[in-house]
């Protein structure tokens, strides 16, 4: 018997996936974030998602958030 799969959000809670932001990355930053995602057991946009929210709050002068 087999069951059908249920779709898998990979986005954290309350995030509306429907809302996308593109970025282009040289083909050596995109290597690193790759190798560094695959470290972490991540995907590259939920790594990538991690560094624009730490930037962001560095930026704001917060502590990084623990998303």
């Amino acid at each position: 018997m087999h069951r059908a799969k249920v779709p898998v959000s990979r986005a954290p809670r309350g995030v509306d996936s429907k809302n996308r932001v593109t970025v282009s990355l040289m083909p050596d930053e995109l290597e690193r974030l790759a190798k560094r995602a695959k470290l972490e057991n991540r995907s590259a946009s939920s790594l990538a998602r991690l560094f624009i929210v730490a930037g962001m709050d560095a930026e704001d002068g917060r502590a990084p958030s623990a998303s």
